[in-house]
């Protein structure tokens, strides 16, 4: 089993993510030590902000930039992300 790698959207984020467990910050990313939860330790690392984000209804459909009562609600067949 190889070591756990927690991806956060923010630095704060990593921080509560890693509170309860035994861990270092490193600068760059937090090791968490080995316990019974992650036996072999893990790495929590951050972004500065969101990873991944839903695509707007315009990028669906340019008619959709305007939203109309008679358009809404908006619901694509599928969900599409972006970076």
């Amino acid at each position: 089993m190889e070591r756990c790698l927690i991806c956060a959207e923010k630095p704060d984020q990593a921080k509560k993510l890693a509170s309860p467990f035994p861990h270092n910050n490193k600068g760059d990313h937090i090791a968490i030590e080995p316990c019974s939860i992650f036996p072999k330790g893990a790495v929590v690392i951050s972004a500065c902000g969101h990873l991944l984000e839903l695509f707007a209804p315009e990028d669906y459909d340019e008619s959709l930039k305007k939203w109309l009562l008679d358009t809404v609600p908006i619901i694509p067949t599928q969900f599409k992300l972006k970076l």
